[in-house]
């Protein structure tokens, strides 16, 4: 899905091609939100039809907002995107810090962008400021956009993390969470014996797309980066015929002390 790239933005598109089985580990969204925005997920793409089919027991109130801490807009690291009805985006409202990201779910565009985190924040649509509406009022917002409509939104570092998975999809996990359970859940290629981070069996080479720092893992241990070593974009599970694993593992041996005959 084409982006619009700005100096701002640019650390956060993704550097490579996206899937549409982009998949998504986070936490479900609150049933209110869910009702009043399916007519804004599945909605019919066509100008004279898109938002006009929902029942009236969709047109539910925005569950109470959801505590957040509060973030300051230089903290907020923001990107553009063009994206095309259904978005497939469920929205939540948080007390003080506007519209939250609940989910990407698969089918829309915004999932297949691969750009949209959960956890990131509505902050324009189409140029309109909607950082501090209500969920109605952003609602009526992206209803009222063309179907090929504009999106501004902010992420702030560790509010959440990915991973790039080897097929190219995504799957999301808390900051300081276990990617033991994520590695499982999506099969890695990784063993678990010890499961206490000794034996090495189950380590592996994450790739930080904005820095491209490559670091070994040990699975059945790590967590997921957070505050100022999280990333803002995607961690590349690597494979170990991969160009950054080889020139990682190069830098190894040209470090490593030579042999004394």
């Amino acid at each position: 899905m084409p982006c619009v790239p700005s100096a701002s933005i640019a650390p956060l598109l993704p550097s490579t091609p996206s899937r549409e089985s982009f998949r998504a580990t986070t936490r479900p969204p609150s049933l209110s939100a869910r009702l009043a925005l399916r007519s804004l997920l599945f909605a019919s793409a066509s100008p004279a039809t898109a938002f006009t089919s929902a029942s009236p027991r969709l047109a539910a109130r925005p569950s109470p907002p959801r505590a957040a801490p509060p973030l300051a807009s230089a903290e907020l690291h923001r990107y553009d995107l063009l994206l095309t009805k259904p978005l497939g985006l469920l929205l939540e409202q948080a007390e003080g810090e506007g519209l939250l990201v609940a989910a990407v779910l698969p089918g829309g565009s915004a999932c297949a962008s691969a750009s949209v985190w959960p956890e990131d924040r509505l902050l324009e649509v189409e140029g309109r400021a909607v950082r501090a509406d209500g969920l109605d009022a952003a609602l009526a917002a992206l209803r009222d956009a063309p179907v090929r409509c504009r999106l501004t939104l902010g992420r702030a570092r560790g509010a959440m993390g990915a991973l790039r998975l080897r097929d190219g999809t995504l799957a999301f996990a808390s900051p300081r969470s276990e990617l033991m359970p994520l590695a499982r859940e999506h099969r890695l290629p990784c063993e678990f014996r010890c499961t206490q981070g000794t034996c090495g069996s189950c380590e592996m080479l994450l790739r930080d797309e904005e820095s491209g720092q490559v670091r070994p893992v040990r699975m059945c241990v790590a967590k997921m980066p957070s505050g100022s070593s999280a990333s803002l974009m995607p961690w590349e599970v690597l494979t170990t015929d991969s160009a950054a694993a080889e020139e990682y593992y190069e830098g190894l041996r040209r470090r490593m002390p030579p042999r004394k005959k």
